[in-house]
Formats: structure tokens, sequence, C-alpha cells
């Protein structure tokens, strides 16, 4: 699929220098302009209010989960234009939690041996998922996501909407 320091997550493979080379200046800026972050209001309100009408339902709940979940949602609607709906899992996204945790307990081993990282993600997540159910997780987001982060590197894919509205990266 990908090779030879392609990969960010775990190992954070990518060089800065290259993860700038690819992202130009401009664009980066236009990410987090006042424009840009004021555009994302319709989708923070849309979050909270669905978060907070969660939280009336639920008697016990744990903010740790729950405020990580908002923030998975928030990031990856506005990252790759499709929230990951991480609100909507009966424990507010407890495994991607758990997932990320792992992940960072792995990068000093990512870091030291980035070929071992590139290689786990290039096993097919039905495959993984007999030996780690986090990184078949990982392994199944990334080979969804790997063609739209593609195409938005590219330029090809810019525009984002949120609740009618429209902005351009």
């Amino acid at each position: 699929m990908h090779h030879a320091s392609s990969k960010t997550m775990a190992g954070s493979t990518r060089s800065h220098g290259s993860r700038s080379a690819q992202v130009a200046p401009q664009r980066r800026l236009k990410l987090f302009s006042k424009r840009s972050v004021l555009m994302l209001e319709p989708l923070v309100i849309t979050s909270v209010e669905k978060l907070i009408h969660r939280l009336k339902g639920d008697k016990i709940v744990n903010l740790n989960n729950a405020f990580t979940t908002i923030t998975i949602d928030i990031i990856s609607a506005y990252c790759f234009g499709e929230c990951m709906n991480s609100l909507d899992c009966p424990e507010y996204g407890k495994q991607w939690l758990e997932m990320l945790h792992g992940g960072i307990q792995m990068r000093p081993l990512g870091r030291q041996f980035r070929w071992l990282v590139n290689t786990l993600y290039d096993i097919p997540p039905e495959f993984m998922a007999r030996f780690s159910a986090d990184m078949a997780r990982i392994n199944t987001w990334t080979h969804q996501m790997w063609p739209k982060i593609e195409r938005i590197l590219a330029g090809k894919e810019g525009k984002l909407t949120f609740r009618g509205q429209s902005s351009t990266r």
C-alpha cells in the first residue's frame, strides 16, 4: 500500500521536513486561520449538544472517554471531512482511547524500528485482528483513510461542508 517512511501514526516515521514539503505552508495556515476556525463553530456546537444529550441520559460516565470522543469526532470531521461518530458508541469510543494510549506506548519502539511499524500497517486488518484488535482497528482506519489523505495532500480534495456551510482549505 505505502512504504518507506510514509506512515505517521505510532512511529511518526515521516520526518518533519518531508511533511512540510508535502503540505504547503500557505495551505497549513488556511487550515487554522481565524476564518477556518470560526467555520468550525457549527460542528463544535452540534458535537457539544450531542454530548450533552448523551450525558443527560447516562447515569455513570467516564468523562475522560466522553471528552476524548468529542475531540476525535471534531478533529476527524475537520481533517478528513468525515466524522468518526464516536459519540454514538455505547462507551463513548473507549476502544479508540485505549488504542491511542497503546499507540503512545508503542511510539519509542516505532521510532527505533520504523520498518516494523510500516510492516504492521501493511498487514490486512482481517489478518491482524487475530493478533491484536487494536492494531486491526488502526489498520482498518488507515486503509480506509489513506486514499482520502493522499487526495487532500495532492490538493484534489479541498472542500469541507459542515451543516450547510462550505469552507475551502
